[in-house]
C-alpha cells in the first residue's frame, strides 16, 4: 500500500496489476478475459525483455520488434460478440460469460509468447 501525504494526482496512478495474471490465451487466435466487453478498445502490448509497467497513461515500455506492421504501440484485439465459441467452453468452462478477443492472424504469436504480455481495455470515448 502507498501512504500519501498530499492529494495524489489520480490520472497518472497506474490502473490495472500487471502481477496478476487475467487473461487466458485459449487459443492461436484468441484470448478470453473475465471482463465487461462494453464500447472498448482491446490491445495486447509486448515486452522481450519483461520491462511493461502500467501507468495513468496505460502500458508502458513495450518493445514492438514482433508486432505487425503499422502497429505503432500494440496488436489490436478485435472483440468477438457471440463470446467464446462452444468448443473453447467445453474446454474451460470457468470462461464462461469472458470476452473473446481476436488475435490478428499475421500476429507472430510463436514470438510473442516468448516475452511479457499484457492485454489493455481502453475507452473508446476521446
Amino acid at each position: 500500500n502507498t501512504l500519501y501525504y498530499e492529494e495524489p494526482d489520480l490520472a497518472a496512478l497506474p490502473v490495472g496489476d500487471l502481477s496478476k495474471a487475467k487473461a487466458h490465451w485459449v487459443s492461436r487466435d484468441m484470448i478470453a478475459w473475465r471482463i465487461a466487453a462494453d464500447e472498448a478498445k482491446f490491445s495486447l502490448h509486448y515486452s522481450r525483455s519483461a520491462a511493461l509497467k502500467t501507468s495513468g497513461d496505460g502500458v508502458l515500455n513495450g518493445t514492438h520488434t514482433c508486432l505487425r506492421p503499422g502497429d505503432a504501440e500494440a496488436i489490436s484485439l478485435a472483440l468477438e460478440p457471440e463470446g467464446l465459441p462452444a468448443d473453447v467452453l467445453k474446454k474451460f468452462p470457468f470462461l464462461e460469460g469472458a470476452a473473446c478477443l481476436r488475435v490478428p492472424r499475421d500476429a507472430e504469436v510463436d514470438q510473442l509468447v516468448l516475452g511479457q504480455l499484457a492485454v489493455a481495455k481502453a475507452s473508446t470515448e476521446t
